[in-house]
């Protein structure tokens, strides 16, 4: 089975640059000693679990491929319009011309599973600015 959702290390980083989604299909249950979630021990679980047995003391929700693409914004640029673009191959933003890819902006390669590249590209968005992850409308 490929990898479905983004490892705890993930959502811990991503966490740190903006709000998560409190509401996802899967979470993480971090189980410990301390305040200190670094040093949890942690299982993913449906979310629908978590209601009926939180037996944990820290949760993280854990983004899917489709959490991901539907944080990333659908096209960028402003004289040049840039589409979001996944294939099997990679995750990019290119400009198509005539039906046909004209330029590449942006392309982070499928080294293993889509989950990560689409993160790697949501990382790259937030650090060029492209994506204010402070506002409102991405909670």
């Amino acid at each position: 089975m490929t990898k479905q959702v983004l490892s705890i290390e993930q959502m811990k980083k991503l966490s740190k640059l903006m709000p998560l989604k409190e509401k996802t299909d899967f979470i993480w249950w971090g189980k410990g000693e301390g305040t200190d979630p670094d040093r949890y021990k942690w299982k993913l679980h449906c979310s629908d679990t978590a209601d009926a047995n939180p037996q944990c003391d820290w949760i993280y929700p854990a983004y899917t491929l489709q959490d991901v693409l539907d944080l990333l914004p659908k096209q960028i640029g402003i004289e040049y319009i840039y589409e979001l673009y996944v294939s099997a191959m990679s995750v990019s933003y290119v400009q198509f011309v005539g039906g046909e890819i004209n330029d590449i902006m942006f392309e982070v390669p499928v080294d293993g599973n889509l989950v990560d590249a689409a993160y790697e590209m949501l990382l790259w968005c937030i650090n060029q600015g492209i994506i204010n992850p402070r506002k409102e409308e991405h909670p």
